[in-house]
């Protein structure tokens, strides 16, 4: 596999653009599409809060009604599209409608997303005059995906893209490419039709659609399900695949090689996520062993990195080992805390925690807590379950940013 640049373009037959509608109060670009000269196999994941945006349902409702198929995608930031009722179905149908009939593609293949403030109704007029502009800027060059990539942003600091290309188990060569944005509200529980992050990855493998649904849930759950910025899952999170099998050859089934590839893309993804978040000074990893099994680890993982203790903890570089303890007594976790192995830094470099007793390597930890990147290692000595949660630490920063959030 080798790490290629751009995004969702760098894979054959996909375009994408960006667009002004002037939905943003920046005046920067705030609709991107992603087109695909031929029918794309798709799957998707998203948000399983009671409280979804109308794209989410309207997406939702478009993959199942096309039997997973579609041309391409456009998205508008600074309005989430959530909280609206009947008028924000319609209105999500419509920027998919305008969207499908510019690009000259059937109607129903261009699905719909949408982020930023919730509880507000779309200008329309102002969405049709986005798409507008980014039709007319559709490219397959790596800069457009770029500039999708940045049209997606609300308070994400920098874009987030990866491409990757991998040789298949029978000698072809494919790419896939994705684009990411999320910086707060992003906890995602994202399940198969039924993550804010909103995460777009394009293929030119001709890949099965129940496939490549299969692969999504099963990275989802491994990736984007184990990111916490703030601890809350938005209206909007989605994930969504499509492949468009411009590589050519015949469909591809079960190939590991087409997965370890699938897997970093979302695996990096994700890494940016949390780098990313709100306010975040540094990336917090919380990696579990020894689980009674995986989603006993997940639990434990899940927790920890949630904790806005552990988090404020991590922003000053406090090395509170207590506060690690008590976000794994309230996991719900099976735990023996006589056991309790927990570990700070790259290889166990500083062991805090031992057989459930706090060492005295404090002046160190606090050393280790200074770090850009943190890691925590924890031992539960129960099984062989094991798992790893990505997220970032509690800043001032995240408080100015979330208090001024509309005004």
């Amino acid at each position: 596999m080798k790490l290629i640049e751009g995004g969702v373009t760098a894979p054959a037959g996909f375009l994408a653009s960006a667009g002004k509608g002037g939905l943003r109060k920046s005046g920067k670009s705030d609709i991107a599409l992603i087109l695909s000269k031929r029918v794309c196999n798709a799957a998707a994941v998203f948000t399983s809060s009671r409280l979804k945006a109308a794209p989410v349902v309207v997406t939702a409702s478009l993959i199942s009604a096309g039997k997973g198929k579609l041309n391409g995608a456009v998205i508008n930031s600074g309005n989430a599209n959530a909280l609206t009722g009947r008028r924000g179905l319609r209105d999500a149908k419509k920027m998919g409608a305008h969207a499908a009939k510019l690009l000259d593609v059937p109607a129903g293949r261009m699905a719909v997303f949408s982020t930023g403030v919730i509880g507000q109704f779309l200008p329309m007029n102002k969405v049709y005059a986005g798409i507008e502009s980014a039709v007319s800027a559709l490219s397959e060059s790596l800069s457009a995906g770029s500039k999708a990539a940045e049209a997606i942003m609300t308070t994400d600091r920098v874009r987030k893209e990866v491409a990757v290309e991998q040789m298949l188990a029978d000698g072809r060569r494919i790419r896939i490419g994705g684009m990411t944005k999320g910086s707060g509200m992003i906890a995602p529980e994202m399940k198969g039709l039924h993550a804010t992050t909103l995460t777009f990855i394009t293929t030119d493998a001709p890949v099965s659609g129940s496939y490549l649904q299969k692969c999504l849930d099963r990275y989802a759950e491994d990736t984007f399900n184990m990111v916490s910025v703030d601890g809350d899952q938005s209206t909007n999170d989605s994930v969504l695949v499509l492949s468009n099998g411009s590589a050519g050859g015949p469909s591809v089934r079960n190939d590991p090689m087409f997965e370890e590839a699938f897997g970093y893309v979302m695996r990096q993804l994700s890494i940016m996520l949390a780098m990313d978040g709100e306010g975040a000074t540094k990336l917090l990893t919380v990696e579990v062993n020894g689980a009674r099994n995986a989603q006993q680890a997940k639990l434990a993982a899940r927790a920890v990195v949630k904790s806005n203790l552990v988090k404020c903890a991590v922003f000053g570089g406090d090395p509170n080992v207590g506060r690690i303890a008590m976000a794994l007594g309230s996991s719900g976790c099976d735990i023996d805390f006589s056991k309790l192995d927990v570990s700070i830094g790259e290889n166990r470099k500083c062991p805090v925690i031992s057989s459930g007793i706090v060492t005295d390597k404090g002046r160190k930890a606090a050393s280790m807590m200074k770090k850009r990147e943190v890691k925590f290692t924890i031992d539960l000595h129960k099984g062989k379950g094991s798992a790893v949660a990505l997220g970032c630490d509690l800043s001032y920063g995240y408080v100015r940013i979330n208090s001024a959030y509309t005004t």
